[in-house]
Protein backbone atom coordinates (compact mmCIF):
# COMPACT_ATOMS: atom_id res chain seq x y z
CA UNK A 1 0.00 0.00 0.00
CA UNK A 2 2.40 2.79 1.00
CA UNK A 3 4.48 1.53 -2.76
CA UNK A 4 1.41 2.68 -4.62
CA UNK A 5 0.52 5.74 -2.45
CA UNK A 6 4.34 6.82 -3.38
CA UNK A 7 3.56 5.69 -7.33
CA UNK A 8 0.58 7.46 -7.38
CA UNK A 9 2.38 11.09 -5.58
CA UNK A 10 5.02 10.54 -7.87
CA UNK A 11 2.67 10.16 -11.47
CA UNK A 12 0.94 13.21 -10.26
CA UNK A 13 4.11 15.25 -9.89
CA UNK A 14 5.58 14.39 -13.23
CA UNK A 15 2.06 14.81 -14.98
CA UNK A 16 1.56 18.61 -12.87
CA UNK A 17 5.19 19.10 -14.63
CA UNK A 18 3.98 18.14 -18.00
CA UNK A 19 1.21 20.27 -18.18
CA UNK A 20 2.85 22.99 -16.35
CA UNK A 21 5.01 23.81 -19.32
CA UNK A 22 3.84 22.48 -22.55
CA UNK A 23 4.76 25.04 -24.84
CA UNK A 24 1.12 25.87 -26.05
CA UNK A 25 1.52 29.45 -25.05
CA UNK A 26 4.49 30.16 -27.18
CA UNK A 27 2.74 27.92 -30.36
CA UNK A 28 -0.22 30.02 -29.59
CA UNK A 29 1.40 33.41 -29.85
CA UNK A 30 2.97 32.23 -33.09
CA UNK A 31 -0.29 30.99 -34.58
CA UNK A 32 -1.85 34.66 -33.62
CA UNK A 33 1.00 36.71 -35.18
CA UNK A 34 0.36 34.14 -38.89
CA UNK A 35 -3.04 33.57 -38.53
CA UNK A 36 -4.55 36.01 -39.92
CA UNK A 37 -2.53 36.65 -43.05
CA UNK A 38 -2.75 32.99 -44.02
CA UNK A 39 -6.47 32.50 -43.04
CA UNK A 40 -6.75 35.80 -46.05
CA UNK A 41 -4.16 34.66 -48.20
CA UNK A 42 -6.10 31.17 -47.99
CA UNK A 43 -9.55 32.17 -47.75
CA UNK A 44 -10.16 30.22 -45.02
CA UNK A 45 -12.83 31.45 -42.62
CA UNK A 46 -13.82 32.13 -39.14
CA UNK A 47 -15.98 28.82 -39.43
CA UNK A 48 -13.29 26.67 -40.70
CA UNK A 49 -10.40 27.78 -37.93
CA UNK A 50 -13.52 26.48 -35.32
CA UNK A 51 -14.43 23.43 -37.12
CA UNK A 52 -10.51 22.24 -36.01
CA UNK A 53 -10.90 22.94 -32.61
CA UNK A 54 -8.87 26.60 -32.68
CA UNK A 55 -10.50 28.30 -29.94
CA UNK A 56 -12.95 31.65 -30.33
CA UNK A 57 -10.60 34.01 -27.63
CA UNK A 58 -7.78 32.60 -29.99
CA UNK A 59 -9.07 33.77 -33.24
CA UNK A 60 -10.18 37.21 -31.55
CA UNK A 61 -6.46 37.82 -30.78
CA UNK A 62 -5.72 36.70 -33.98
CA UNK A 63 -7.82 39.40 -35.58
CA UNK A 64 -10.30 36.61 -37.17
CA UNK A 65 -13.43 37.60 -36.87
CA UNK A 66 -17.00 35.44 -37.90
CA UNK A 67 -17.31 38.50 -40.89
CA UNK A 68 -14.01 37.88 -42.23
Amino acid sequence: MLKLSQERLDLMNELEAMSADDGMAELEDDFIGIAAKYANRQGISYAAWREVGVPPDVLRRAGISRSA
